[in-house]
This record gives structure tokens, sequence and C-alpha cells, in this order.
């Protein structure tokens, strides 16, 4: 199996546990996390996996010279938080973008 199709079906996973779990799907059978909040979801969680990732490097080089066990860990932490909250920024981001339409109300998508 590759790496895609290792991905692949970790999205399909994600999608069925989602389902599963009663978050609703739109009509091509996309899974929406976030319902009608997605566009305020993405906005305001946009930038914390690239600000996130910066302080994270920032403190665990600050750890390393300081030779602080308890800073590596906390830095640690900040760039896993930092990192794991890109998936909630790019699904965020893609509900988003099926959710908006054009001015007329037509239903198609409006980029």
């Amino acid at each position: 199996m590759t790496m895609l199709q290792d991905a692949r079906s970790a999205w399909l996973r994600a999608g069925c546990v989602a389902l599963a779990l009663g978050a609703p799907a739109d009509a091509h059978g996309a899974v929406n996390l976030f319902g009608d909040n997605a566009v305020r979801v993405h906005l305001a969680l946009n930038h914390l996996p690239i600000f996130g990732t910066m302080m994270g490097v920032l403190a665990l080089v600050l750890a390393f010279l300081w030779k602080s066990a308890a800073g590596r860990r906390i830095a640690l932490v900040l760039l896993l938080v930092s990192t794991a909250s890109a998936y909630l920024v790019y699904q965020a981001g893609e509900d988003a973008g099926r959710s908006r339409t054009t001015p007329d109300g037509t239903g198609s998508t409006f980029t």
C-alpha cells in the first residue's frame, strides 16, 4: 500500500467515524464537522498552526540552550498541539468552501 493510499484510507475512516458520531453530511456525502460555523472556526484557527509552530520551535531552542527538561516537554506539547490543529483548520476550510454559494442563491460554489 502506498503512502497516498494510506492517507486516503485514513481520511475515509475519519469520515466514517464522524458520520457515526452524528456529524451532518452535505448532498454529495461529504462530512461537515463544523456545521454552519465552519467559516468562523476556520477564520479563528487559521493562524494557530503557523504561529504555534514558530513559538514551539523558539521554545524548544530556548529549552535546549537553557538545558531545561521541563521546557523541552512544554515546547514539544506546544508543537504537537499546534501541528495537530492543522487538521482542524484544513477541515474547517474545506467545509467553509463547500458551504459558500453565489449571491444569487444558485448553489454553485462561490470562489
